[in-house]
């Protein structure tokens, strides 16, 4: 476990740095490269980690021969991808490194779009770097890429969202719920004057055609779907679907409580209150065991997104530097228990680098 270890203790060090040299924007850019490269290696050149490896291994030397199959697979995005890199004849820890290129880049560029950039990072290290990306494949890419979605979202960038969100959802279908948040983009507009706007209405269309593209998708793929629905209907229990679910509770009540102080854009300031709504639906869920627990974790764990929000902005409830340091360090720390726990304790022993 010691690469881990070292792994965080690098980033602490990085986020030392940061506080001495945060006001010179050419050291502090250094900075924020070191630690994109690093994490990126870190997590890209892993070598047989991850409960998905041997999976996906060897679906990537043995079902990926003809393209046309890779648009019938269950998650056709993902399929083309090794469908591509496998007829180039690169490696699968190739793949790997391309992947952690993309959903890392993906969250360092909304971080850096927000304040307190390095807490975010902090807040993906233990729950999406280590836990998602080198331990569910296609899921972390999935919700990399949904970085890029709320990034798009809070720069106004209706094109953007609309191709992250199609690439998020070909890659893991649990990204779908994130597309109702389009509608974010005219809630401020006046009706009339969304049609009297040919570049508005040019959105409209796009929006319309990726949504019927997507369920003719869902009829062809439709035996697919049905082993959803079965996988949905069985009893499957995750053992950290609880507490996670749990994790996941903390910003939405520190968002509840301090929304008003939390100095956050209105449109992210919305898409909190619906971060906020499926914490708590996901959490009620769980506990009364509806469904399985296995199924509704899968979807929230890109509540990290939500985390990464709340938590960088934490400190901004204090004026004086002081508060605002020991806030910081204990998101650190905490990020640090998260970070042991799940290498101590967790079920699958997957994480041995």
């Amino acid at each position: 476990m010691a690469p881990y270890y070292v792994y965080f203790g690098f980033s602490f060090f990085l986020y030392l740095f940061h506080l001495k040299f945060k006001e010179n924007g050419k050291i502090d850019d250094i900075i924020f490269y070191t630690l994109l490269v690093f994490i990126i290696l870190f997590t890209g050149l892993r070598y047989q980690v991850g409960s998905d490896w041997q999976n996906y291994e060897h679906e990537y030397f043995l079902k990926n021969k003809d393209f046309i199959s890779s648009f019938t697979n269950r998650d056709f995005g993902f399929s083309i991808l090794n469908f591509t890199f496998s007829s180039l004849g690169f490696s699968y820890v190739t793949l790997n490194l391309f992947l952690s290129i993309i959903a890392v880049s993906s969250v360092f560029i909304f971080c850096k779009n927000n304040p307190n950039w390095f807490i975010g990072i902090f807040m993906s290290i233990p729950y999406f770097f280590t836990m998602c990306i080198m331990g569910y494949v296609r899921q972390g890419l999935s919700i990399g890429i949904l970085f890029l979605v709320f990034y798009a979202i809070q720069n106004n960038k209706k094109l953007l969202f609309l191709i992250c969100i199609f690439f998020a959802v070909s890659i893991h279908k649990s990204s779908i719920i994130y597309l109702p948040l389009f509608a974010l983009f005219f809630i401020n507009e006046n009706f009339s004057d969304i049609f009297l706007s040919l570049k508005k209405l040019f959105f409209l269309f796009l929006f319309v055609l990726f949504v019927c593209l997507f369920f003719i998708l869902l009829i062809v793929l439709s035996n697919q779907w049905a082993s959803i629905i079965g996988y949905l209907q069985q009893d499957r229990h995750s053992s950290g679907a609880l507490v996670r679910s749990i994790m996941n509770l903390i910003p939405a009540i520190i968002f509840i409580i301090f929304k008003n102080n939390l100095n956050m854009p209105n449109i992210i300031n919305k898409v909190c209150y619906f971060f906020t709504f499926l914490s708590v639906t996901f959490f009620l869920i769980i506990i009364t065991k509806l469904i399985s627990s296995t199924f509704v974790d899968r979807f929230g764990l890109s509540l990290i997104i939500f985390n990464t929000i709340i938590f960088s902005r934490i400190s901004m409830l204090f004026n004086d530097s002081t508060y605002k340091f020991i806030t910081n360090i204990n998101i650190i720390l905490y990020n640090f228990l998260i970070m042991y726990i799940l290498l101590h304790y967790s079920n699958n022993g997957h994480f041995m680098y």
